[in-house]
């Protein structure tokens, strides 16, 4: 299946705790044509890729409420779901967090606020 414009159809597992965040990120990955599982938490992240829910990527905001932040969830995914591609979105990251995750090579860091098209690449640089 594919989505808008040609690009693999993805489902996305979005985990952000800004419920307004989410709406507009979750519009604009439907725009794109991919599917969005919503999550506020990544305790809930994990919870679903513990399920037998189809998720091909997830996109994760770097902080969040309940224990368990971003960066933190990123190698948790690894280990649930091994192969998930992954994209940390931040409105801010401190220097050391980013080089961290900069290190990661298969990890896409997506500052906030992005456009349409930003998305675009950070989905399409993931893949």
């Amino acid at each position: 299946m594919t989505g808008a414009e040609g690009s693999a159809r993805l489902c996305v597992l979005l985990v952000e705790d800004d419920r307004t965040v989410s709406m507009v990120v979750s519009e604009m990955l439907a725009t794109l044509g991919h599917d969005v599982i919503n999550v506020e938490s990544g305790l809930e992240a994990l919870d679903c890729l513990k399920s037998p829910a189809t998720v091909d990527l997830v996109l994760t905001d770097m902080v969040m409420p309940g224990g368990l932040s971003g960066d933190e969830l990123i190698p948790m995914i690894e280990e649930v779901r091994p192969g998930t591609r992954r994209i940390v979105m931040s409105g801010y990251i401190p220097a050391e967090r980013r080089d961290n995750l900069a290190r990661q090579s298969d990890i896409v860091l997506l500052p906030k606020p992005f456009t349409m098209a930003q998305l675009k690449k950070a989905l399409k640089d993931a893949h």
